[in-house]
């Protein structure tokens, strides 16, 4: 690994773009990055609420018992439908329409 010296500047300031040069900037710029863990709880309560619209119910369930934060967000009035629970009865079929 080439280190920073005056001869590494000299080169990125003249725009020279040899492999070893791009190779420093790399590996300084990846080093920013590298505290960022992707996962689930990382998201924002409205980007995992617009994915919890796209889970079925039954799933939104298992999802509600994970975590108090999931189960927050996964009780949210926009993500379940009424249901209208008449005196007669419907046959399945007529539940799935």
């Amino acid at each position: 690994m080439l280190e920073r010296d005056g001869k590494t500047n000299n080169a990125i300031k003249r725009g020279k773009t040899n492999n070893a040069v791009k190779r420093v900037k790399i590996e300084a710029n990846s080093k920013e990055f590298h505290y960022f863990k992707p996962g689930l709880l990382n998201l924002s309560d409205d980007v995992l609420l617009i994915i919890f619209s796209f889970v079925d119910p039954l799933d939104l369930l298992s999802l509600s018992k994970c975590s108090q934060r999931l189960a927050n967000i996964s009780c949210d009035k926009t993500l379940w439908e009424q249901v209208d629970l008449r005196p007669y009865k419907m046959s399945f079929c007529a539940l799935k329409k």
